[in-house]
């Protein structure tokens, strides 16, 4: 488990918390202790397995060009890596797939 991770979720504001409990709801049954708990639970293969299910193909190619990317990405550089695979308005195509992963979770930062 990244610790990393853990202090991203101890930061968080509790509308990201709620966003990610409403988009995981695996998460909280039962119902963890502290935040670290919630943190393993999130980072279990079982749960993540289960949030990359939850993914378009889009989702998931920007995914997996994050992380082979070096970081930070920007925006910018992540809408021209993924030009070809965009429709319409690539950068608000890009935008909703990265704050549909940073509500599941499975992007932080």
């Amino acid at each position: 488990m990244s610790e990393e991770f853990t202090e991203w979720l101890r930061g968080s504001d509790d509308e990201r918390l709620r966003a990610l409990v409403a988009a995981r709801p695996e998460l909280i049954t039962p119902v963890p202790a502290h935040l670290e708990s919630l943190a393993q639970r999130a980072c279990s293969p079982s749960a993540l397995a289960r949030a990359l299910d939850r993914l378009d193909r889009f989702s998931l190619a920007v995914l997996e060009t994050l992380t082979v990317a070096p970081e930070p990405l920007p925006v910018a550089a992540l809408t021209a890596a993924l030009h070809h695979a965009t429709g319409g308005d690539p950068a608000a195509a890009v935008r909703a797939a990265v704050d549909r992963l940073l509500t599941l979770g499975l992007v932080y930062g």
